[in-house]
């Protein structure tokens, strides 16, 4: 939580969001993971989570959405944690079963160790994705500078966050709901994509469409969060504030990093410039 000291008031992160791929029990415990799939009715989780409380059980971790392919149906993950002594997987079934809340049931004891592994693959928003390390991706960049030299590897990293800024544009023209969305609430996409998937916390600091030029900060970036450079390297955020502003403005855009992270700022920070 240290990098929460040099957030602004208004975007600092007060939690992390973890995704748990292994839980770990207690040392007098026992990990199971249940998976349902729920029916669509309004009282499902308040009978499942009142039955766990009955029972003892503690929740460690849970996940719920929409089926992808059944929108009225609900996929409900969750590792739930027992006393090694007066647990039994049967007990469990049979009392889940009993509340008639689930249209599909499962129950694993993973071992030796508590992976999630009941969902796969991973996606979102339909698409597929994979959880690495930030210092692995870090590890990756590393080596793509000493192969391609830092300049090759500075246009390699740029493409790739300009196809996901002009990704990011076509993917809203897909929703009705955006399809009238003023500048400004363009921009709150923008900010709010970047946070939630974990690429930085974004501040507008200046934008001026009729003098061509906006001014962007990013805390706890995810290309400089931890790595000392004696230059900016933020190349795939660069591109996609590019590629994203391009294809919202109908301009060209060029966007220079004049701060990072990685340099020893509190932040990064880049000047973007439009022209016709």
């Amino acid at each position: 939580m240290q990098l929460e000291a040099a957030y602004p008031r208004g975007v600092r992160v007060l939690y992390p969001r973890e995704l748990e791929t292994l839980i770990f029990p207690k040392e007098d415990g026992r990990i199971v993971e249940a998976l349902l799939v729920l029916k669509d009715r309004s009282d499902c989780l308040s009978k499942v989570f009142g039955f766990l409380h009955g029972i003892g059980a503690e929740v460690e971790h849970m996940e719920m959405y929409r089926s992808e392919w059944d929108a009225g149906k609900k996929i409900l993950t969750m590792f739930l944690s027992f006393p090694k002594d007066t647990f039994k997987v049967d007990s469990l079934r049979e009392g889940l079963l009993g509340l008639d809340v689930a249209e599909e049931l499962e129950i694993v004891e993973p071992q030796p160790l508590p992976y999630e592994t009941m969902l796969f693959p991973i996606r979102n928003l339909h698409n597929r994705v994979l959880l690495f390390r930030a210092e692995h991706v870090h590890f990756v960049m590393d080596r793509m500078e000493k192969i391609l030299t830092p300049a090759g590897a500075a246009v390699l990293f740029f493409n790739m966050g300009l196809e996901n800024g002009r990704a990011l544009r076509r993917f809203m023209d897909t929703m009705a709901w955006s399809r009238d969305l003023s500048f400004e609430e363009k921009l709150w996409v923008l900010k709010h994509h970047l946070k939630s998937v974990g690429m930085g916390v974004v501040e507008f600091l200046n934008i001026d469409l009729e003098a061509g030029y906006a001014s962007v900060r990013v805390y706890g970036s995810f290309e400089a969060d931890g790595r000392k450079k004696g230059r900016p390297i933020c190349h795939v955020t660069r591109g996609l504030f590019v590629g994203f502003f391009e294809e919202v403005l109908g301009k060209k855009a060029k966007a220079t990093e004049s701060k990072c992270a990685a340099m020893g700022n509190d932040f990064c920070e880049f000047e973007i410039r439009f022209r016709p």
